[in-house]
């Protein structure tokens, strides 16, 4: 795994070369899966003609690494050349939000934080046959083994039937255990079994 912390947009004097737009290019430190510094360089030196000029030019970063930190100063810059203005906490906003699982502000090169991943772990019921009129109780367990705090509805499938309860948070490590009450189904077999939602 490659972790790529930018640390800035520089150059001494932005508009010396067109005036329109500021030319620039954007610092970067690689590290390796234990965060120790493989080497630094930069992305990339050209002009910058707005900010979906700039989020296009980093695109091709999302692929080169597996992870990509834009620190404090990165986020807070700003280039104006002529009528044109750059505000990189613009460009940065929209990144994190196409690519949550990759994109992240850090001071310094960190573990990712992992995705949450909300699984069922357990499908119990009270009986297996069921004589009509009768009740039957569906236990489920769902354990948030991820990283990161993840919201989900609880809700199983009865047949075609969804049984659901209130969205919840999970927070990582957690189990929750919800018991659904299914009565007055017509006679027949029914497949039971968490809805993964």
């Amino acid at each position: 795994m490659v972790t790529a912390l930018f640390t800035g947009l520089y150059e001494d004097d932005p508009c010396y070369y067109s005036g329109e737009y500021p030319k620039l290019h954007l610092n970067r430190i690689k590290y390796d899966d234990n965060c120790i510094k493989t080497g630094s360089g930069s992305e990339f030196r050209q002009e910058i003609t707005s900010d979906d000029d700039l989020y296009n030019k980093i695109l091709p970063s999302i692929n080169e690494y597996d992870i990509l930190y834009f620190n404090q100063t990165c986020y807070s810059q700003t280039f104006t050349c002529s009528n044109t203005t750059i505000t990189f906490k613009n460009v940065i906003d929209r990144l994190i939000a196409a690519f949550p699982d990759k994109v992240a502000l850090s001071q310094s090169c960190k573990p990712f934080p992992k995705p949450p991943n909300i699984t069922a772990v357990s499908c119990t019921l009270s009986k297996e046959t069921c004589v009509s009129p009768c009740t039957l109780t569906v236990t489920v367990v769902w354990k948030n083994d991820g990283g990161t705090a993840g919201k989900f509805t609880p809700a199983i499938k009865v047949g075609v039937d969804r049984i659901s309860q209130p969205i919840i948070t999970l927070y990582p490590g957690e189990t929750i255990t919800y018991n659904f009450i299914v009565n007055n189904r017509p006679v027949g077999s029914y497949n039971v079994c968490p809805d993964p939602n």
